[in-house]
């Protein structure tokens, strides 16, 4: 298995043990098998739905990007690596980006701040586009 899936079944296992879970009771909690827990944990699947994930991320106190964190770095330098665009664009651009993915993960947030936040986000990826155009 890669390094995704063996960090992120360490990062379920750790945070199991320190919430006093049992692999059964967070199964239960779950309604799955606790096969299915102990396979995700010690990285024998990584097979598993969006749902699940965010179960696990929600009794866990998890937030997915943290699971999922390994790879967001690398998905962002491919997205940019895949576009033409100067260097100091992509160094902006980038927390912004992360900021986008992880707000995206709170089911708390209201519509009208998720706008908000995406008109920012268009704001600033014009300004930065205009000054490194320049």
């Amino acid at each position: 298995m890669n390094k995704l899936v063996i960090d992120a079944g360490k990062l379920i296992k750790y945070k199991r043990k320190v919430k006093g879970y049992s692999t059964q009771e967070l199964a239960k909690l779950l309604d799955v098998s606790p096969g299915l827990i102990n396979n995700i944990e010690n990285a024998k699947t990584d097979t598993f739905n969006i749902e699940l994930l965010y179960k696990i991320s929600s009794a866990l106190d998890i937030p997915v990007t943290d699971i999922l964190s390994y790879n967001l770095d690398t998905i962002l330098t491919s997205i940019f690596d895949n576009h033409e665009m100067p260097s100091s664009l992509k160094l902006n651009l980038k927390p912004l980006l992360k900021a986008l993915i992880q707000l995206s993960n709170n089911e708390n947030l209201s519509s009208t701040k998720i706008d908000i936040f995406l008109e920012k986000l268009v704001d600033d990826i014009n300004f930065y586009s205009k000054i490194s155009s320049s």
